[in-house]
């Protein structure tokens, strides 16, 4: 197995935000909450929070060597099924064409305000294997 790319700088957890297994990238679920660091504005839309969610995984992604075109597989969690045109919107803007196989779940989550979270794996092969 090799190395796990990191998740978002400072998140303290007890997993790794990613891990590469071969030419497989899995990457833990994120969370879209919080609030901007620059503004202090709260990511409380499906919009924003979904955008956020799919940075973080871009971040990881880059941090192991893929990109968001290696997505093969993509698991959105959503609070409720009325954000999910509006979730669409903003998670096709991570993939205009080709987008990866996906499952989207409605459910609950434990944390105040949290309206999505996003696991995926990527297929990379590891360098030199190109």
């Amino acid at each position: 197995m090799g190395g796990n790319p990191p998740g978002p700088k400072g998140m303290l957890r007890p997993y790794s935000g990613a891990v590469r297994a071969g030419d497989f990238i899995f990457v833990s679920g994120f969370h879209g909450g919080g609030v901007n660091r620059e503004t202090g504005e709260k990511y409380d839309t499906i919009e924003a929070q979904t955008q956020q969610c799919l940075l973080k995984i871009q971040r990881a992604l880059e941090a192991g060597g893929a990109t968001m075109a290696d997505v093969v597989k993509v698991t959105v969690f959503i609070h409720s099924g009325e954000d999910l045109e509006k979730m669409n919107q903003a998670y096709s803007e991570f993939f205009p064409e080709e987008p990866p196989a996906r499952s989207c779940v409605v459910t609950q989550f434990i944390r105040p305000g949290m309206l999505i979270q996003i696991d995926c794996i990527a297929y990379s092969p590891e360098e030199g294997k190109k």
